[in-house]
C-alpha cells in the first residue's frame, strides 16, 4: 500500500505486527467511507490509477510531460473530469461542478494539518493503511 505524508513524500506503509512474527489485522472500514487507492505510479502520483470499490479503476491521473504544470484527472471511461493546474497557488476545476478556484479555498486543511475537507467529505492520506474519502 502506498500512503502520503504531508511531512514527506510517497513511500511503503510497513506492515504492522503482532510480537514482530504475526501478521497484523486491518481494521474493517465502517459502512460510510469509500475506499480509494492511488496504485502504479509511472512514475509519480503525477501519473497512476486511482482503485475504487470492487478493486475497479475509478480514475486515471495523468500529467503530460509537455505540460507539466497541468494534470488532469480522467474518469473510468476516459473522460476529462478535473484539472489541477500547477502554480503558486494551485487552481483546481471539476468539469460541469466548480469552475477554476484555488485548491485551498475548494479543499481545506483540518485544523490538527492531518486532513483535508470539502463540503462533507474528507481526504485523509493516514487513515488505517491508505488514502480514503469518506462520502
Amino acid at each position: 500500500m502506498s500512503f502520503n505524508s504531508i511531512y514527506g513524500g510517497w513511500g511503503q506503509a510497513p506492515a504492522p505486527s503482532l510480537f514482530g512474527a504475526l501478521p497484523y489485522p486491518t481494521p474493517p472500514v465502517p459502512a460510510n467511507y469509500v475506499s480509494f487507492y492511488l496504485t502504479s505510479f509511472n512514475p509519480s502520483v503525477l501519473n497512476c490509477t486511482v482503485i475504487g470499490p470492487q478493486q475497479r479503476p475509478y480514475f486515471t491521473i495523468i500529467t503530460d510531460p509537455n505540460m507539466p504544470t497541468y494534470t488532469v484527472l480522467k474518469d473510468a471511461k476516459g473522460r476529462s473530469t478535473a484539472l489541477v493546474e500547477w502554480q503558486s497557488h494551485p487552481l483546481v476545476e471539476l468539469r460541469g461542478v466548480i469552475s477554476k478556484q484555488k485548491a485551498g479555498d475548494w479543499l481545506r486543511l483540518s485544523q490538527d494539518k492531518a486532513s483535508f475537507k470539502n463540503n462533507g467529505r474528507m481526504w485523509d492520506p493516514l487513515l488505517v493503511d491508505s488514502a480514503r474519502a469518506i462520502h
